[in-house]
């Protein structure tokens, strides 16, 4: 551990019940090795969620010294137990903050946390991808936890966790990871700029989600495509794109990305002069976001009527709709 970890982090690492593994602590802080330090009112512990039972830290030359004891073939073990620990830990970070409300805090505070944790298991794993299945599967685990990484990671680092996630999920032929993974590398290229970078992940994407037949993961990297071409000012080929994403997602009753793929279409068709059709598109969007309570999807759509409307010079309506 090169942070403090809790008692499920030990039980995890030790590979033993939790029982045996409190007695363990509990001699060990007796003896002065490790610190305990319990959980204030209200912290995020991954072993009891909000207000767990403390945490504990092993002092630096302790751990240096330890190290020096400890045989390989044990520390193999303990780093892959550690690895694939913190990586389902990730994933519970990312489904509570999935979860939205109050989990989102949640999610993001078990998350900085565990950070340190985190980052080690997933070196280890990325580090043993060749030769081992588990940490193959491990790493593959943990770039696969999207929405958290792309909050918390510069995009450059994203990169690093998807190309070894790319390489474990090919080891392990998990061809729905592999298309997940090409398509999230697409989009951390996006956010560096390099467009042209990123439509080449997004369109071996589509070949691999295509070929299995994965509508949804098709209809993202369809969107996604539309996105970049957007972006590049290649306007009725976004539409294209968008209009194939938006033929999906109402095939697979996903209103969410509906109202999404509807709105990127008004962007697109404001872009090209028809504001008249955006307005329609976002009208599209306002009454999906408004059905499934999504306040954010809501505000968007009226904030673009709202300028769609004043580039009409209809100021009363677009006053109305801000």
């Amino acid at each position: 551990f090169p942070d403090s970890f809790d008692r499920a982090a030990a039980t995890a690492v030790l590979n033993l019940d939790p029982d045996p593994v409190l007695d363990v602590l509990g001699e060990l802080v007796k003896y002065s090795v490790l610190d305990f330090l319990p959980s204030p009112g209200g912290a995020v512990s991954a072993g009891r969620g909000v207000g767990g039972e403390g945490r504990y830290r092993l002092h630096d030359l302790t751990r240096l010294f330890a190290s020096t004891r400890l045989p390989e073939a044990e520390r193999y073990e303990a780093q892959k137990h550690h690895a694939a620990h913190y990586a389902d830990l990730l994933g519970k970070a990312n489904q509570l903050y999935l979860n939205g409300g109050d989990s989102i805090k949640q999610g993001l505070s078990l998350f900085e946390l565990e950070w340190r944790n985190i980052e080690t298991g997933q070196g280890w794993a990325a580090a043993h991808t060749e030769e081992d299945d588990e940490a193959a599967k491990a790493c593959n685990w943990y770039a696969w936890q999207a929405y958290m990484l792309d909050l918390r990671l510069h995009p450059c680092q994203n990169i690093q966790w998807l190309n070894a996630a790319l390489l474990a999920a090919q080891r392990i032929k998990s061809r729905p990871a592999e298309g997940a993974h090409l398509t999230h590398l697409g989009v951390a290229y996006a956010k560096l700029g390099e467009t042209r970078k990123a439509i080449e992940f997004y369109e071996q994407a589509l070949v691999i989600d295509r070929e299995i037949g994965y509508r949804s993961g098709e209809g993202s990297d369809l969107g996604c495509l539309g996105l970049a071409y957007a972006d590049l000012g290649e306007t009725r080929k976004a539409i294209d794109y968008h209009e194939q994403y938006l033929t999906i997602v109402r095939e697979i009753g996903d209103r969410g990305n509906e109202g999404a793929a509807l709105n990127n279409l008004g962007l697109a068709w404001a872009a090209l002069g028809e504001t008249r059709k955006a307005i329609e598109f976002y009208e599209q969007y306002l009454a999906i976001a408004r059905e499934i309570g999504d306040r954010f999807g809501e505000g968007a759509a009226l904030s673009n009527m709202s300028l769609a409307l004043d580039e009409l010079g209809e100021r009363a309506q677009a006053i109305t709709s801000a």
